[in-house]
């Protein structure tokens, strides 16, 4: 959490760009400030959250796509997001705020696919689809202000929602390759389908190996590619003019 100062300096805070959530029940973006009051701390003195949600795609939520937890004044830039119901949405509400904390959020170009049709169809996400902000959330759009000043640091990399469902869909993980389990639910993003995981073991195929871990290969290097045990091949330490027996 931020303190007020930092806060007021627009110092410090979260960016989340270009993500993918899918098939969560609870670990969609979850926003709060400080949860517990420190030592002789006032509720007045509570640390508060500033966050950049830009450009992710959220697919297949539970019951909630995006919404605050625990205490604390929480600021969102919520911009070019792209929120597409499936099988398991329980509602088409992208954004709930069901807690006393303080939630500022700033909207802007926001898209909603409500349909779970299997096709991207969606349209421009409307005031309906932020939930409980009458007594303590201040809901904020285009039409009546400008994002909060932290929104600088990704405003450059910021695209409109549909490319950014685009580039999701070709680009988004955490490796260089993708395996057979990111491609799958990658696929269920495009094709609307898939189902809530609890577990990876759901993720098993029908030989029981668990895509990217059982299906990989074993690869074996020669006992004595690392003859004095520092981690550096003996052929990359002869290249570097480096003592291969000395580690």
């Amino acid at each position: 959490s931020l303190s007020l100062a930092q806060r007021e300096r627009n110092e410090g805070g979260y960016t989340f760009y270009g993500n993918l959530w899918a098939h969560h029940r609870a670990r969609n973006p979850s926003i709060a400030g400080q949860q517990r009051l420190e030592r002789g701390q006032t509720e007045a003195q509570r640390g508060g959250a500033d966050v950049n949600l830009v450009n992710n795609v959220v697919y297949n939520w539970g019951e909630r796509a995006t919404h605050r937890s625990t205490s604390g004044q929480i600021r969102v830039n919520l911009i070019a997001n792209c929120y597409i119901a499936g099988p398991d949405s329980a509602e088409p509400t992208i954004f709930s705020n069901d807690n006393p904390g303080q939630t500022l959020v700033y909207h802007r170009a926001n898209l909603l696919d409500a349909t779970g049709n299997g096709r991207f169809d969606p349209e421009a996400a409307a005031l309906d689809a932020f939930r409980d902000f009458a007594e303590t959330g201040v809901l904020r759009g285009q039409q009546d202000g400008t994002p909060f000043a932290f929104f600088q640091s990704v405003a450059a990399q910021t695209v409109d929602a549909s490319t950014a469902y685009r580039l999701v869909i070709e680009q988004v993980g955490a490796s260089l390759s993708r395996d057979a389990a990111d491609r799958r639910i990658v696929a269920t993003v495009a094709t609307g389908g898939g189902a809530l995981i609890d577990t990876p073991e759901s993720l098993r195929n029908q030989q029981g190996q668990l895509p990217g871990i059982d299906d990989l290969p074993t690869r074996s290097r020669p006992d004595d590619f690392d003859a004095d045990g520092d981690g550096m091949p003996d052929d990359f330490e002869k290249a570097h003019q480096l003592n291969p027996n000395h580690p």
